[in-house]
């Protein structure tokens, strides 16, 4: 079996370490169904876990109670850390951005959801400690108040400025009087009306229906 010594050393080793490694993290080195498919292969996903470059594909919680970091893809909740952007530094949970990525092999995505940056990459920091989720927290806080700011100040600018005065309605359709009536309207409907009768009686034979 091996003296002592070499038992320890084995287990020492890299490879052991990695094995050990691989099966502490093995329930989070793949998808859990969040999305129906994943574009990039399984072993892709695990490779780049276990190397630290991708964070672990745990379960989200629901609510800031589940504790870590919410996805703002998602909405979920992780406490295992999330991948940053490295364009906008905007994080998300590893399954959001599978999703994003071209696929096959490839772990970059076309385009950044949150800045338009082109490419999309994205990597692992680590899981974050309390003083760091706080000074996130604090930024993501002064970011949406800068947002919400500048939104109103645009929609007040928008309120301030003289709208254009409406075209002038055009002219309501004139009534069509009747050929032996001067060109000049009646002063009312009801002449007009009576002119359509009278008119009407003198241009239609005495056996059709009269208005009289």
């Amino acid at each position: 079996h091996g003296s002592p010594t070499s038992q320890a050393s084995n287990q020492s080793s890299p490879v052991v370490k990695g094995k050990k490694r691989r099966k502490e993290k093995e329930q989070f080195l793949t998808p859990r169904g969040l999305y129906k498919k994943c574009p990039v292969s399984d072993g892709i996903v695990a490779e780049a876990i276990l190397a630290g470059r991708l964070a672990e594909c745990s379960p989200g919680g629901a609510g800031e109670e589940a504790g870590g970091e919410e996805c703002p893809i998602c909405f979920l909740f992780y406490d295992r850390g999330l991948n940053i952007t490295k364009c906008c530094r905007k994080g998300m949970c590893t399954e959001c951005f599978l999703q994003l990525c071209e696929g096959g092999s490839n772990l970059s995505g076309l385009q950044c959801p949150f800045c338009n940056h082109q490419p999309l990459n994205a990597i692992f920091e680590g899981i974050p400690s309390p003083e760091v989720l706080r000074a996130r927290s604090e930024e993501q806080q002064r970011i949406d108040e800068l947002f919400h700011t500048v939104q109103s100040k645009h929609l007040s600018e928008q309120l301030s400025t003289p709208t254009i005065a409406a075209a002038p309605q055009a002219d309501p359709v004139r009534l069509i009087y009747p050929p032996h009536e001067p060109s000049a309207a009646p002063s009312d409907l009801s002449h007009c009306v009576l002119s359509w009768i009278d008119y009407y009686n003198t241009t239609t034979p005495k056996d059709d229906l009269s208005w009289t």
